[in-house]
């Protein structure tokens, strides 16, 4: 609660902040009315389209309980001017979906923009029930992204209908008008021709000057536009129907965008946005007085290009904060560096302004460059516009070699090849002799990279407490990032989060002491080195007195995590460019017998490698990660996950141990019968007397073969009888030597498992087949049998059984026993009381004449 009580109370000092900040910036006034927007027709270019009160719902399709009968968006440009009209319908299908249909929130930027509202109305039942003169409106200031330090002067509508029920059609309609002054008459935008949610009727259009040119991009679109003359304008339209809603499964790249856009753009190509934007970053006159100082100053305390460069960037990136107001002509105006400097605070244009002027004045070739942070590589797919681009940062040239710097981001020091360079996929550089986008490169520091050796000391001794020191080498942008953390947190709460971490692996684990931080700002490298007590580390395995520790490599193993959604629609966002290398040493308290191994599992998105080394009293294993792509396609998921579960497999490594006491003793110590062997001796002399006595008593049942219609079978219970006789007998036989070999501990399964030895194989399945087929050969009876007076027969000729009959009885028993015992129970229902074993065998159980 402590925490979460920080974290808001943060959030509210921030938004103190920032209401201030825009109070001082003269955005916002205590007493100041915001105007409500105003009302009227809709304008007498926008065409009329149809709305269908009644279209069937898609139930299957709906998510967020509402359905959109209609999407109207039409646009007309002339000149300077834009307006953008939109109508959309939406119906209420459930309860869920009230909420949404009747809340409308309509942004605009006043700063260029002017709103209309024609309609807002509630369809029911065939009555169209205007709220526009009657519903609230209320136009708020919300600055949606102030918690990001960036203020946008954006104004929001916010009008909540009354008396919404479910099955009603809300339907809204609004002009904007207004275009960007900084574009000077250039115009883009983009139509999307599907959403997330399905559309019954999706109609979109564009009235453009005809004599003047556009550029048009459709992605993933079927149809082209219709285009026709009017009036002075090119008319283009786009219509679809029943358009089904699209969700795409999550953690998809930034790039990947599979829904179908129509783009439009005044700007013929790249070359002439950089021509537009060129005005914006012409580099001014270095100002005078501490600016002009503190680039002496770096030019006296550093002679290479590449310094002086990290020099600059560090200056910026600590010494101006990051804010961002993007109101009026500050969306896309860098504001002056003086201005910058004076009150200390800038967004990416006004940094970067300064940092050009700083390099230039140094005389360092720089160039400002547009990027896109949300798609990266996906610029790419659009039309070239200013609206493509959403940062802009540095490129400087150093001894022909170019280094792309950010100066928004967190402080960097360090050579300028060992800083982290920003890698957004493509950027626009605002020179006169650019054309296309350039390709930005992945340098060697801007990987996310750490090396970690992972040390559990259990010299201690077995079962004792084992120590873990773990040491992290942080390089380039790891390294940077590590830094940040550190300067906004402090190092008890990210130790505590780090124990958190292993505790998941080891629950007994605690802090054996304050975590270190070695910080070489020089070569930007940073090590961590932790150090940890498990009380856990060996723990309780399957058998008696069994101890088992576990060998981990958590850092690793979080890179090799299955996807959370396996079935899915797009690819699948990995982490690039990603090298892990951990080293896990163990320490032994004794000699240890493990085999060496090595793995190398490989797939298109990543390569993993494992190798374990060992000598007596010390095991090591060095894994390395690497990944080689940003995404997995989504129909190489399967053979992705399995990979992973490979790779996690070989990392897995336990120890076990088992004291001498617990061992099974199987035949493997000498078995000293010294003690026991009188007792024995006489134990099976009387045993041996009782059998003589049985087999004189009772054996003597005759040889001769039975006539088969003399045959008189013995029923269930009486064979129940025989067979726990022989039972009896059996027990009386072996567990006396069974122990006498293994002790009591071979009653005992978890620890013998199935067969205790040899010895328990001759005595406890060997001798008692031997001995019951010998019985039914020579006496056609087992002792029990022979006690009940009943005895096995050949069923056909009445006689003594054959070899391979009395086999085959016996193994007949199996058979007999496994479906729940049915086969033996089926002597009690059978005519010849014969049950399976019998019937396989061709054999009966009768009584015997004496």
């Amino acid at each position: 609660m402590k925490d979460l009580f920080n974290r808001v109370r943060g959030v509210c000092l921030l938004r103190i902040l920032g209401v201030g900040l825009l109070s001082l910036l003269g955005v916002v006034n205590a007493h100041a009315v915001i105007a409500p927007p105003a009302k009227g027709p809709a304008p007498a270019w926008v065409k009329p389209i149809p709305l269908d009160e009644n279209a069937p719902v898609p139930l299957e399709q709906i998510r967020g309980g509402v359905y959109y009968l209609l999407a109207d968006r039409q646009t007309r440009v002339s000149g300077t001017d834009r307006q953008l009209f939109s109508r959309i319908a939406v119906k209420a299908v459930n309860d869920k979906g009230l909420e949404h249909a009747a809340s409308v929130d309509i942004d605009f930027d006043p700063a260029y923009q002017r709103l209309r509202l024609h309609t807002l109305a509630v369809h029911r039942q065939g009555r169209v029930i205007s709220q526009l003169a009657t519903a609230p409106i209320r136009t708020l200031q919300r600055e949606k992204e102030l918690e990001a330090l960036v203020l946008d002067g954006r104004l929001t509508v916010s009008v909540l209908l009354q008396d919404v029920r479910v099955g009603d059609v809300v339907e809204y309609a609004y002009t904007l008008q207004g275009s960007r002054p900084e574009m000077r008459g250039h115009h883009s935008g983009a139509f999307d021709m599907q959403w997330r949610d399905p559309v019954h009727s999706l109609y979109t259009r564009l009235l453009w000057p005809a004599e003047r040119p556009i550029q048009f991009k459709n992605t993933n679109v079927g149809e082209p536009a219709t285009e026709r003359l009017q009036g002075g304008l090119r008319e283009f339209e786009w219509t679809a129907r029943a358009v089904p809603g699209l969700h795409v499964s999550d953690e998809a790249p930034v790039w990947y965008d599979p829904y179908p856009f129509v783009q439009w753009s005044s700007f013929r190509d790249w070359g002439e946005v950089s021509r537009w934007a060129e005005p914006l970053y012409a580099v001014p006159k270095l100002p005078a007085g501490e600016l002009s100082a503190e680039v002496d100053r770096i030019r006296r305390t550093h002679t290479d290009p590449g310094d002086q460069v990290v020099a600059v960037l560090h200056f910026v990136q600590k010494n101006i904060r990051y804010m961002s107001v993007v109101m009026g002509a500050g969306s896309y105006t860098p504001s002056p560096p003086g201005v910058v400097m004076a009150r200390r605070f800038g967004d990416c244009k006004d940094k970067t302004l300064l940092t050009l002027t700083m390099l230039k004045a140094l005389g360092i070739e720089a160039r400002a460059g547009l990027v896109n942070t949300r798609i990266h590589e996906g610029v790419m797919q659009r039309i070239p516009s200013a609206a493509a681009f959403d940062h802009v940062l540095v490129r400087a040239q150093v001894n022909g070699q170019p280094y792309w710097i950010d100066p928004t981001g967190y402080p960097q020091t360090g050579p300028i090849h060992a800083i982290s360079q920003p890698y957004f996929g493509h950027a626009l550089i605002i020179d006169p002799a650019t054309r296309d986008l350039e390709p930005m490169q992945h340098g060697d520091a801007t990987q996310t990279k750490r090396k970690i050796r992972t040390e559990f000391d259990a010299t201690q001794g077995i079962g004792k407490t084992a120590t873990l020191t773990i040491t992290t080498e942080l390089t380039g942008l790891s390294a940077e990032q590590m830094r940040n953390d550190l300067s906004g947190s402090n190092l008890e709460a990210v130790q505590r989060d780090y124990l958190n971490f292993y505790g998941g692996y080891y629950p007994g684990i605690v802090s054996a002491g304050p975590m270190a931080v070695d910080d070489n700002t020089q070569t930007n490298v940073l090590t961590v080195i932790e150090r940890y007590q498990i009380a856990d580390f060996w723990t309780q395995g399957d058998k008696p007195g069994m101890l088992e520790a576990s060998i981990r490599a958590p850092d690793i193993r979080s890179h090799l995590k299955g996807p959370r959604e396996r079935m899915r629609n797009a690819p699948l966002a990995i982490d690039h460019p990603t090298v892990i290398e951990n080293t896990t040493v163990v320490r032994l308290p004794e000699d240890w017998s493990v085999d060496p191994e090595r793995t190398v599992v490989r797939h298109p998105a990543f390569e993993f490698t494992d190798e374990l080394t060992t000598t007596p009293t010390l095991l090591t294993r060095v894994s390395r990660y690497t990944s080689l792509s940003d995404h997995v396609r989504a129909e190489d998921m399967a053979d992705y996950a399995k990979k992973l579960e490979d790779a996690r497999d070989a990392i897995g490594l336990v120890l076990t141990h088992t004291p001498p006491s617990a061992a099974a003793p199987a035949e493997a110590a000498p078995i000293d019968l010294e003690g026991l062997w009188w007792p024995l001796a006489a134990y099976f002399l009387l045993l041996g007397a009782a059998c003589y006595w049985i087999v004189r008593k009772f054996g003597q049942q005759g040889d001769a073969s039975v006539p088969v219609d003399d045959l008189v079978y013995a029923g269930f219970w009486v064979r129940v009888g025989a067979a726990l006789l022989d039972t009896l007998l059996l027990v009386l036989v072996t567990v006396p030597l069974l122990v006498a070999i293994y002790g009591w501990a071979y009653f005992d399964e978890a620890q013998m498992g199935m067969f205790a030895g040899t010895a328990d194989i001759l005595i406890s399945w060997v001798a008692p087949i031997v001995a019951v087929v010998l019985f039914w050969l020579y006496k056609q009876a087992t002792p029990g049998k022979m006690l009940v007076s009943v005895k096995v027969v050949d069923a056909r000729t009445g006689g003594k059984l054959s070899v391979g009959q009395s086999i085959g009885r016996y193994l007949g028993y199996f058979v007999a026993t496994i479906p729940l015992g049915l086969g033996l129970l089926w002597v009690a229902f059978d005519a010849k009381k014969q049950g399976w074993h019998d019937k396989l065998a061709g054999t009966v159980v009768i009584r015997s004449r004496r």
